[in-house]
Order: structure tokens, then sequence, then C-alpha cells
């Protein structure tokens, strides 16, 4: 089993970071969906999956390895089954808690690049954006000059099933 139930190891500025996003007049997540990490060491520290970024807690985060998961990505006989046990962690206070199924996005960031945060939202402006026919364009090179210097390139990721499809996908692209 890769993920493990670690409150101890989720940082402030993490917890701090997840509530921010997910306050409604910023209107970043929708339903509070979305997710956060933080590379500590050789392992990500996640939010939980069913865990609400809105009223997140120390107890919403599972911290799973970067190298298994990434490992886990790359191998074409992983299975769903595979991932679900990898991001399992047990249970607290009888709930089960398991690293969001989309941590593999977190995980191919990392693969690339030793980020210390990542936040993955559901912006209503941009979901509306990735639901018009021309999505692929709307991505495809940044609008003007500010948002290239302090985003950088865009990265425009088709639509894939969450889990081991979404996270090969975004790590090959």
């Amino acid at each position: 089993m890769s993920a493990r139930i670690a409150p101890e190891s989720v940082s402030e500025e993490l917890l701090e970071m997840t509530l921010a996003l997910a306050e409604p007049e910023r209107d970043l997540v929708i339903l509070s969906e979305g997710n956060t990490s933080e590379l500590i060491g050789d392992e990500i520290v996640v939010k939980a999956s069913g865990s609400s970024m809105r009223t997140a807690t120390r107890n919403d985060f599972v911290a799973a390895s970067v190298d298994e998961l990434v490992r886990l990505l790359r191998d074409p006989s992983a299975d769903q089954d595979r991932l679900t046990a990898a991001l399992t962690a047990g249970e607290i206070d009888g709930r089960p808690l398991r690293a969001s199924v989309e941590s593999l996005v977190h995980v191919a960031v990392r693969a690339l690049a030793p980020v210390r945060y990542v936040a993955h939202t559901h912006p209503t402006d941009v979901v509306s954006l990735l639901a018009s026919t021309q999505a692929a364009s709307a991505f495809a090179e940044p609008v003007y000059t500010d948002e290239l210097l302090i985003l950088g390139r865009p990265l425009f990721v088709p639509y894939a099933q969450p889990g081991l499809e979404l996270g090969r996908l975004f790590l090959e692209r």
C-alpha cells in the first residue's frame, strides 16, 4: 500500500492554500471540487477523495510515494484496481481515506519538476471554455505577454477518465 494517513505531514501552508482556494467568492472550485498537494521529501501530501476543500482539516489529507505512483502510471499493465489499492490509506474515525484519484495529475507534475505545491481547481470560467467546441484552440497559445511570463506556456489536456487514463495523458503531454 502506497498511501498512508499522516495528518502530522500536512503543513499550515498546504491547509491554508486549500481553504483559500475554496472560498466561494474566488469561484475557483465548483462545489469544492479540486485538490491540492505538497511535495515533502519523496512523498506528496494530497487531499483525500470525497473531502471538501472548503472544510478541509489535516485529517482530510493522505501521504503517498511519488516514485511508486509514477511507476504505476508508466506500467501499461496497471489498472484502476491497482490504483485504488495504491491510493487507499485506511480509515480515520470510521471513514475510509483514499488519496484523490486525480493525485496522478499531481504526480505527473512532480515527474517533470519537483515543485513544492500543486493546486488543481475547476474555475467556472475555465470549465466553460473547456466545455466548448473551441477548447483546444482556446488554450493553444497565451493571449497576452503577462500570461506567458507569469503562467508559462499553456497546456491543453483533453478530457480523459480520472485516474490512470488522465494521469497517463497528463504525463505524456
